[in-house]
């Protein structure tokens, strides 16, 4: 609250003008607890973010987001540009020959392409038919190798269980020499 009463001697004083409305008070308390170089590194993130992973709807969202935590009001066409700049390069080269006329038609425009997108590199990923399936095979030599995994430790468990039945075996048959010795 320190800070307060300095505010409002400053004010008393005319150092600095009054508090007068919801906004002055956001940038009074933006100005004092919000470090100068937050701003600027939210900035850069703006300027600098790119779709990567992240679906069109999650980017776009995200890119919104960003704009208003800088507290920067873009025009349209510019929030175009930058939304389409940002976009994967796959996506980016269909959008840019295609004609929209607003933000919202782009989002539209744009959520069709990844979809389609989508739908054709899971057409290249299935199989035409089932016996030349790059998968099957991958699935096949994964089995395989689980099965001989199984089979060795199996293996390794059964030369334990031998080798403890010959030690067992020795130790038999040296009592029954140490009877047979007694008894002669």
């Amino acid at each position: 609250m320190k800070w307060w009463h300095s505010l409002v001697t400053d004010v008393c004083y005319n150092k600095r003008p009054p508090v007068v409305s919801w906004n002055d008070l956001i940038e009074c308390m933006r100005l004092r607890f919000v470090p100068p170089h937050f701003r600027k590194d939210l900035m850069l993130k703006f300027q600098r973010f790119q779709q990567g992973t992240l679906s069109v709807d999650a980017y776009f969202k995200e890119l919104e987001t960003l704009l208003l935590k800088v507290h920067m009001k873009e025009i349209e066409e510019a929030m175009i540009d930058r939304f389409v700049s940002g976009l994967r390069r796959d996506i980016q080269d269909i959008v840019e020959l295609q004609e929209y006329s607003s933000l919202g038609s782009l989002l539209h425009l744009v959520m069709k392409v990844e979809s389609q997108l989508a739908k054709k590199n899971a057409f290249k990923t299935s199989p035409n038919d089932g016996y030349y399936n790059n998968s099957w095979k991958n699935k096949k030599k994964l089995f395989q190798t689980f099965l001989l995994k199984i089979l060795l430790s199996h293996l390794k468990s059964l030369s334990l269980l031998l080798l403890l039945i010959y030690h067992q075996s020795n130790r038999l048959v040296r009592n029954v020499l140490n009877v047979c010795d007694m008894v002669t």
